[in-house]
């Protein structure tokens, strides 16, 4: 029985290891918690980069899409969780205001709230909303949309 539950255990890593950032091409960029910004592109995508620099996540190079800045993340497998995979897309709305999109593939659905996509959301705007706000007098968050289009 013991070698039953070993295999069981090694099955369900490996599933659990099957959600990477790749499995997030799958969804359109406008796919998760998104809200705008009052600010222009390049401050956004930098205040973005702050906010991620403070995950404790493995953050993948960004890359340019359609227009946009991709930036991709993955949270190991830890002995408090499965992990997760996420993206954060900054797209240019107008030239002063830049909207923001954060979509995580949890590894486990039963997750803790913080690390679900509206948990690492909520604190990658937090962060960004800190960074415009002390980098930039009178920026402001605009609005604020959850759209999650799976």
């Amino acid at each position: 029985m013991p070698t039953r539950r070993r295999f069981a255990l090694l099955v369900c890593a490996a599933l659990a290891a099957c959600s990477t950032a790749a499995s997030l091409e799958s969804r359109p960029l406008h796919a998760g918690v998104s809200r705008a910004f009052a600010a222009d592109f390049e401050s956004v995508s930098a205040a973005v980069d702050v906010a991620m620099e403070t995950l404790p996540v493995n953050i993948i190079a960004p890359v340019e899409v359609a227009g946009a800045r991709v930036a991709r993340f993955d949270r190991p497998v830890t002995p408090t969780g499965w992990g997760e995979s996420g993206r954060v897309v900054i797209a240019p709305v107008d030239a002063r205001t830049t909207r923001v999109t954060v979509a995580v593939d949890p590894r486990d659905p039963a997750q803790p709230r913080e690390r679900t996509e509206s948990g690492y959301a909520a604190e990658i705007f937090r962060k960004v909303n800190v960074v415009l706000w002390t980098g930039h007098a009178g920026v402001a968050e605009v609005t604020s949309t959850d759209a999650d289009t799976r």
